[in-house]
């Protein structure tokens, strides 16, 4: 949403007498915020490939899970998925 408002206040900045010939840039805040998001993409992917790469493995072992414990490795990795999904709707 910031982003959002951040492009409407350039287009709006840009379209006045006064600065009609300046090139719109991105900000420093829009693309530290970008980086910020894109690290977190990367961050939360990671942990989510781990987690299933985890559950598969003591999965294929043969390891006993009671139905509890599935559930919460369920919530988790559906958490990290949500997660990872919001975060890339927020970059673009």
């Amino acid at each position: 949403m910031i982003l959002f408002v951040s492009r409407i206040s350039r287009r709006s900045k840009a379209m006045t007498a006064d600065t009609v010939n300046e090139p719109l840039t991105p900000d420093n805040d829009d693309a530290d915020h970008r980086w910020q998001l894109n690290d977190k993409l990367v961050t939360t992917a990671s942990q989510l490939h781990a987690m299933i790469r985890f559950t598969q493995v003591a999965w294929q072992q043969g390891h006993e899970c009671d139905r509890a414990m599935m559930d919460t490795a369920l919530d988790v990795l559906l958490s990290m998925a949500i997660d990872l999904e919001t975060t890339a709707y927020e970059i673009y």
